[in-house]
C-alpha cells in the first residue's frame, strides 16, 4: 500500500506579502477542489481526489529557512518542497540557501522566485549543478501556475520516494540473493573440495572454469595454475592427442568414460576411470553444449584388489584342478570294474561320487569363467560356424543328461544353412547350459523344444523352450546376474551357484548378440539369444586369444 502524499512546503522570502499570497493559493477550499476537477476534465483525467490542501511553512531568511529543513529531516517530516526567494538582504541570497538545504536534504525540490537577479541562470545553474529538481517562477507569479507546481513536484517527491523505496528494497533483494548464491557456491565447493575424486568444468574453448582441492593436490599446482587453463596447457601436447577425441566427443553433446594412467605430482602412477558429462545451455542457448564436467575417480586400489582376487582364484583354480581330475578319474577305473565287480551298493555310491566330482568341476569352470568375463580376459575366437550342426551337437552331448530325466529334446530348423561369426566352444557351453537348464526344470516326461528361426532384421533366433513352472517376476529382474536361483517347488532339481546363466548373457554380449526369456507361470519358460548373421571377418579380427585349458587332463 502506498504511503500518503507528502503535502509539506517551505517558503523562504523576505515579503511577508508574498507569503499571505502563498496562503491563500495553497490553502484548502472549495475553490481549489472546483479548479482541480476543471483541470482533470480539461485533459480528459479522472477527478483528483479531496485533499485537505498543503501543510505550508514559512520562513524569512534563508539562514532561518536552513534551519526548519533540518529539523523537519531530524524528525523524520521532511519538506516535499520548498519556494525560495533570490534576493533576501541582508543575509544568504537564494543561490547560497539553496546549496545549503541541499546538503541537508538533497530530495527536496526547489523552485526559485524571482523577478530579476545578480546571477545569470546558467550561472545559477552551474553552481548548483542540478537541474532535475530545481525550477524558476518568475514574479509576478500566476496563482495556477504556483497551484500546478506545488500538486506536481510533491507528488514527484512522493513517486521519487516510492521509487526509491522499491529499488532499494529490489538491491536489498539482489544483495540477499547474491550472498545466498555465494554461500551455495562455496558450500558446494566444500563439498567438492572434501570428496576424493578429480572434479572439474571445462567450458566450450576448452579452459578449466571450475576444479577442486584434488586437482591441486594430484597435479602439484596451485589454484592460479589450473582456472582458465585449457586442457593442452594442462596435459600437455602428447597426452592431450591421446583424449582429444573424447574431449570433442563431448562437446558434441555425449557422455565418454574411459580408463587413464595419471602420472602424480609425487611420482606415482593412478588407474582413473575418467567420465566427461556434457552440460547443455538453457532459453536462448538450449540444445546448445556449453561445456563439460569432469569426473575422476581413483580406481588404484580397486584395481589392486581385483588383481588380487584374480590371482587367489587363479591359484585355488589351479590347487583343485589336479586333486579333482585325479578324483573323477579314480572313480572312473572303480566304476569299470578296475578292482574287479562292485557291490550294487557300492556301485551306487561311486556313481553318486562321480556325479559330484564332475558338479564341482562344472562350479570350478564356470568360478573361472565368471572371473575372466568380469577381468575382461576371457578370449575369443569368432569363425563363422554354421549354426544348425553346432545345436545339433549340443543336443546329442545334452541327451544322457536328458534321458536321465526323462526329457525328450526336440530341434527345429531351417534347411538352409544360417551362420554366425562366434567362438564355437563358447557358444556350444550358451547352449549346453540353457539346456540343461530347460531338462532340469522340466517335470519327468516332457520336452525340450530347441527351435532356430531367420529373423527378418539379419539377426538370427535360438530359443530353448521348458515346460517347467515359469520363473517368478521379481527374480526375473535378476534373473542374469550371478546369484541363486529362484525359489519354486522343484527344488530338488536346483543345484550350484547358477552362475551359468550370468556367464552365458555375458558370453553372447561380447559375440556382438542379446540374450533374453519370456515366461508364463505353470506353462514354462522359453531362453533365447540372438546373433547377427555371419559377416566375413578379416583375419586380423576372428583371434582374440586362446580359449580357456580344459580341466580334464
Amino acid at each position: 500500500m502506498n504511503k500518503p502524499q507528502n503535502r509539506r512546503i517551505l517558503l523562504i522570502d523576505d515579503m511577508p506579502s508574498i507569503h499571505e499570497d502563498f496562503r491563500k493559493i495553497l490553502a484548502p477550499r472549495p475553490a481549489a477542489r472546483e479548479l482541480d476537477n476543471f483541470e482533470a476534465a480539461l485533459f480528459g483525467q479522472a477527478e483528483a481526489p479531496a485533499c485537505d490542501g498543503y501543510e505550508l511553512d514559512s520562513a524569512y531568511q534563508g539562514r532561518d529557512g536552513v534551519a526548519m529543513v533540518e529539523a523537519a529531516v531530524q524528525a523524520g517530516r521532511p519538506y516535499a518542497m520548498a519556494f525560495v526567494d533570490m534576493r533576501m538582504p541582508p543575509g544568504w541570497d537564494g543561490v547560497e540557501t539553496i546549496e545549503r538545504l541541499w546538503r541537508i536534504d538533497p530530495q527536496v525540490q526547489v523552485v526559485i522566485c524571482t523577478a530579476y537577479s545578480d546571477h545569470a541562470w546558467e550561472d545559477v545553474l552551474a553552481r548548483l549543478d542540478v537541474q532535475d529538481r530545481l525550477l524558476i517562477l518568475k514574479k509576478p507569479f500566476d496563482m495556477i501556475e504556483v497551484s500546478q507546481l506545488a500538486r506536481t513536484l510533491t507528488a514527484k517527491w512522493t513517486l521519487a520516494r516510492q521509487a526509491a523505496s522499491q529499488v532499494s528494497g529490489l538491491e536489498e533483494a539482489v544483495q540477499e540473493r547474491t550472498r545466498a548464491l555465494h554461500a551455495s557456491e562455496s558450500q558446494l565447493h566444500q563439498i567438492a573440495d572434501t570428496l576424493p575424486a578429480l572434479i572439474a568444468y571445462v567450458d566450450a574453448e576448452q579452459r578449466f572454469q571450475f576444479h577442486n582441492q584434488s586437482y591441486e593436490e594430484v597435479f602439484g599446482l596451485k589454484h592460479e595454475q589450473i582456472h582458465g587453463k585449457t586442457l593442452r596447457e594442462m596435459m600437455g601436447g602428447e597426452v592431450y592427442g591421446k583424449v582429444q577425441g573424447k574431449v570433442e566427443e563431448a562437446l558434441a553433446g555425449y557422455s565418454v568414460q574411459y580408463d587413464r594412467v595419471q602420472k602424480t605430482a609425487n611420482g606415482q602412477l593412478r588407474d582413473y576411470v575418467m567420465k566427461y558429462l556434457p552440460r547443455y545451455g538453457e532459453d536462448e542457448d538450449e540444445g546448445k553444449v556449453l561445456g563439460f564436467f569432469v569426473l575422476g575417480a581413483d580406481v588404484t586400489e580397486l584395481k589392486r584388489l581385483e588383481r588380487m582376487k584374480g590371482e587367489f582364484i587363479s591359484s585355488v583354480s589351479h590347487e583343485l584342478r589336479m586333486p579333482l581330475v585325479s578324483i573323477r578319474g579314480t572313480l572312473g577305473l572303480i566304476a569299470g570294474g578296475v578292482a574287479g565287480e562292485l557291490p550294487a551298493m557300492v556301485k551306487n555310491l561311486v556313481g553318486i561320487a562321480t556325479n559330484n566330482s564332475e558338479r564341482l568341476i562344472r562350479l570350478l569352470n564356470d568360478i573361472i569363467d565368471s572371473e575372466t568375463i568380469e577381468s575382461g580376459t576371457m578370449h575369443f575366437e569368432l569363425r563363422p560356424v554354421e549354426l544348425l550342426p553346432l545345436l545339433a551337437q549340443a543336443v546329442a552331448a545334452s541327451e544322457g543328461f536328458a534321458s536321465q530325466h526323462n526329457i525328450k529334446l526336440i530341434l527345429d530348423g531351417p534347411a538352409e544353412a544360417v551362420s554366425v561369426n562366434v567362438d564355437h566352444d563358447r557358444l556350444s557351453q550358451v547352449i549346453a547350459n540353457l539346456l540343461s537348464n530347460a531338462v532340469k526344470f522340466s517335470p519327468p516326461a516332457a520336452s525340450v523344444r530347441i527351435r532356430l528361426l531367420r529373423l527378418d532384421n539379419g539377426r538370427v533366433r535360438v530359443e530353448v523352450a521348458d515346460s517347467g513352472p515359469g520363473i517368478p517376476e521379481e527374480f526375473g529382474k535378476r534373473i542374469f546376474q550371478s546369484g541363486p536361483q529362484a525359489d519354486a517347488p522343484d527344488t530338488q532339481l536346483k543345484d550350484g551357484t547358477d552362475l551359468g546363466l550370468n556367464i552365458s548373457h555375458s558370453i553372447v554380449e561380447r559375440m556382438g548378440g542379446s540374450m533374453g526369456f519370456t515366461t508364463d507361470a505353470g506353462t514354462g519358460s522359453v531362453f533365447f539369444f540372438e546373433l547377427p548373421q555371419a559377416v566375413p571377418l578379416p583375419v586380423d579380427d576372428r583371434l582374440w586369444g586362446a580359449a580357456r585349458p580344459p580341466l580334464s587332463a
